[in-house]
C-alpha cells in the first residue's frame, strides 16, 4: 500500500476538501490518521475499506492546523495485519486560509479616504493578530499600515493612516497581510489603483440658487 497524496508539495487549507488517494494490492479495511507532531500523537481521520488496484481515494475536510510537519498514515485496520500494512505521507503544510476581498485587483481607490474599508476572509482559530502591509510600486517596496490587527477585525479594518501618495495617477498598489506569527502564512492582492480624491462641497443639495447669481 503506498500514499500517492498529500506529498511534500502540498499545501492544504483549513476547512478545505481534499482528497486522500492511494493504491493497494487487495482488498481490506484500512485506518486513515493524521499527525501534527511527527507521529508522537495521531488523530483519526476515519475508517474505510481500502479496495485492490489504483484510485483509492477518502475525501478529507481539512482540520484547523498552522504546521509544515502534517503527516498523513494509512494502516491495515486488522491489529494483526497493522504493523506490516502501513504507510506513512511525506510531510506538508496545512495553514489557515487568508484572503483580502477589499481592495481587489484593477479597483480603483481613492486617495486618502479616510473611511476606506479594508476587508479579508479567513479559515480557522489559529491566527490572532495581522500586519497589514501596503506597497505603491507592486511590490517592490512594503510599508506598514498598522500591526498587530486582530484576525477577526475582517469586516470592521478601516485604512484611515494614508500614505503621501505620488501626484500621479498609482497603478501598481497592492496590499498584503500576513500573520505575525508566521509570516509564511499571507496573502497579497494583484494591483489596484490609487487615484484622485474629489470632494465636492458646495452646492450640497440644501440650497437655493437665483438663475444668473454669482
Amino acid at each position: 500500500m503506498v500514499i500517492v497524496s498529500p506529498n511534500s508539495t502540498t499545501t492544504l487549507y483549513t476547512a478545505d476538501k481534499y482528497n486522500i488517494t492511494w493504491n493497494s494490492n487487495g482488498t481490506f479495511p484500512v485506518r486513515i490518521r493524521y499527525s501534527n507532531d511527527s507521529g508522537a500523537t495521531w488523530k483519526n481521520i476515519t475508517n474505510v475499506t481500502s479496495n485492490d488496484g489504483a484510485a483509492n481515494k477518502y475525501e478529507w475536510t481539512v482540520p484547523d492546523e498552522k504546521i509544515d510537519t502534517i503527516v498523513v498514515n494509512i494502516s491495515d485496520n486488522r491489529s494483526s495485519f497493522t504493523p506490516l500494512v502501513t504507510n506513512l505521507s511525506q510531510a506538508f503544510w496545512i495553514k489557515p486560509n487568508v484572503t483580502l476581498s477589499s481592495p481587489v485587483a484593477g479597483l480603483r481607490v481613492p486617495a486618502n479616504d479616510t473611511t476606506y474599508p479594508i476587508r479579508w476572509n479567513y479559515t480557522g482559530t489559529l491566527v490572532s493578530d495581522l500586519t497589514i502591509n501596503y506597497s505603491l510600486n507592486d511590490g517592490q517596496d512594503w510599508y506598514t499600515i498598522e500591526s498587530a490587527v486582530p484576525m477577526t477585525s475582517n469586516s470592521t479594518y478601516t485604512w484611515n493612516t494614508w500614505p503621501s501618495v505620488p501626484s500621479g495617477l498609482v497603478t501598481t498598489a497592492k496590499l498584503r497581510l500576513i500573520d505575525n506569527s508566521d509570516p509564511r502564512v499571507n496573502y497579497t492582492t494583484g494591483r489596484f489603483n490609487i487615484t484622485g480624491n474629489l470632494i465636492l462641497k458646495q452646492p450640497n443639495g440644501n440650497e437655493n440658487w437665483k438663475i444668473g447669481a454669482t
